[in-house]
């Protein structure tokens, strides 16, 4: 596999992953349907690489990074995430993915920014490895993101949750919405001008 390409003058280019995580409540959906439907023309005419996922929303580049006690909705959909069955070729896909000729490789899954710990973004670099990775966040205000988050929780048939911990605490408190925590620690794994952060709404 080849893992830098040459540019016009003869120089080294270094392959690249940009990562958009989400988060939730921020059009991720609507982002990935039209990167779908538009991805042979990006690749002719941009050089952009649009991933294909397995699962809907590629969220299986979230469950191949998170810890076996991660609260994410996620799991409802795949309960064999944690079973080599479905991990080995899950990871295999993905790579394959990633292995792809293209200079630059685009990535989305919101379930991302439920990732909190430098394991699991450890974890995610590997996957990515040896691309040189760019990190998009999307941010909400909080109170729209909670309002927003409840509805689509309600339409699940979830339960609002008390436990801290929990994807479903709804609380103005919740780690949902920590976006300085977020931002901190994909700092600290992909480097600090690795991290770019879109606000919703100024958007």
């Amino acid at each position: 596999v080849t893992w830098a390409r040459l540019g016009p003058m003869g120089q080294v280019r270094e392959q690249r992953a940009i990562v958009h995580i989400g988060t939730h409540k921020t059009g991720s959906t609507s982002l990935q349907y039209w990167l779908t439907q538009h991805a042979t023309d990006l690749q002719t005419h941009h050089g952009l690489g649009v991933y294909r996922p397995i699962h809907p929303n590629g969220r299986e580049l979230a469950l191949l990074c998170a810890r076996p006690d991660r609260s994410i909705p996620t799991i409802r959909e795949i309960p064999e995430w944690q079973t080599e069955a479905w991990r080995t070729p899950t990871w295999g896909h993905v790579r394959s993915e990633i292995e792809r000729p293209d200079e630059v490789m685009f990535f989305s899954n919101e379930t991302l920014s439920l990732l909190r710990s430098v394991e699991e973004l450890e974890r995610l670099r590997e996957l990515f490895a040896p691309r040189v990775v760019d990190i998009v966040l999307v941010t909400r205000r909080t109170e729209d993101f909670l309002r927003s988050w409840r509805e689509q929780l309600t339409r699940d048939g979830f339960t609002p949750s008390q436990d801290p911990t929990s994807f479903a605490y709804l609380e103005r408190d919740s780690w949902l919405v920590d976006y300085d925590e977020i931002v901190r620690v994909y700092q600290h794994v992909f480097g600090e001008h690795h991290v770019h952060v879109v606000h919703y709404d100024a958007a």
